[in-house]
């Protein structure tokens, strides 16, 4: 998933160097994303970043009503393998 800022103004930080440097902001979206999987039983969490603008993120629904999310899917690509 992807979550921009308001106007894409910079919240969580400045490039410095050609390294992000999170400001107070900035580290609260990564900590809070650290503790989402341990707050929601039913997710998993895979690679992140947070930028100046914006935070990206990979989050993978395990478990809803005892089946996968893929289980769901009406149509599963050949090539998904999660």
């Amino acid at each position: 998933m992807t979550i921009c800022t308001y106007k894409h103004e910079c919240l969580f930080g400045d490039i410095v160097n050609e390294k992000i440097v999170l400001n107070g902001l900035g580290k609260i979206v990564m900590e809070e994303w650290c503790r989402s999987e341990s707050i929601r039983a039913k997710i998993r969490l895979d690679s992140f970043i947070v930028m100046p603008n914006h935070f990206r993120g990979i989050v993978w629904i395990v478990e809803t009503h005892g089946h996968t999310y893929k289980d769901q899917m009406v149509h599963v690509p050949d090539h998904y393998h999660p």
